[in-house]
């Protein structure tokens, strides 16, 4: 029986995939006192605990990524999209037995488990809590290993297209980003979450523009 930590980074951004990591590990001992919430530390600091932990004796890792096609999906919803991403990246790795520890990604973490608990088919625990990656090193240490992955994810995208920024909608660099494509190009690019608000203003606006040219 070992135990698993469950965390997803890049739910919010407009820009690019999220990205959800499970790390099982046989004992929570074995969790370096190094790890906390990946969102605390800086990207240098994320990259090397994350060698770290992924030198643990018999740690495995499960990562799975929701891709913008997916996340533009008409019906979809981030809530469930979440729920399905851990119960994915769990499956990769569990056993028999895991206790199991997520970060909840709904108002209701109890609903967010159970949604869970019904894609897996192996009998496991499952404790859900908010800011589990505050509570938990398991927990901390996926946080750590999904920010990561999405930071290699934003630093393709910007090789690629230049620079984006962080891919929040807050975030100027981005919002200029996406203003200029979206200028020069009549549309926005393919990393776009067009489901999101900054994306559908951004239309919005760029076609009243349009209109008020004619």
């Amino acid at each position: 029986m070992g135990i698993i930590g469950v965390d997803e980074a890049g739910k919010g951004p407009v820009l690019g995939s999220m990205f959800v990591a499970a790390v099982r590990v046989s004992s929570e001992k074995m969790v370096p006192d190094s790890v906390a919430d990946s969102k605390k530390l800086t990207k240098k600091q994320r990259e090397k605990i994350a060698n770290i932990i992924i030198k643990i004796e018999n740690c495995s890792m499960g990562i799975e990524e929701i891709k913008v096609e997916e996340i533009d999906t008409v019906d979809s919803n981030m809530n469930n999209l979440t729920a399905m991403g851990h119960a994915k990246a769990i499956s990769q790795i569990v056993r028999e037995g895991d206790k199991i520890y997520l970060d909840a990604a709904d108002v209701n973490a109890q609903r967010f488990g159970e949604k869970i608990r019904r894609e897996l088919d192996v009998k496991v625990q499952i404790f859900s809590e908010h800011k589990a990656d505050e509570k938990y090193p398991i927990v901390s240490a996926a946080s750590i290993i999904a920010k990561v992955e999405r930071d290699a994810h934003v630093s393709k995208l910007a090789k690629f297209f230049g620079e984006i920024g962080s891919g929040y909608p807050a975030d100027v660099r981005t919002q200029e980003f996406l203003k200029k494509y979206l200028d020069e190009n009549n549309r926005l690019p393919e990393c776009a979450r067009l489901s999101w608000k900054t994306s559908k203003n951004l239309l919005n606006r760029h076609s009243q523009k349009k209109i008020g040219e004619y």
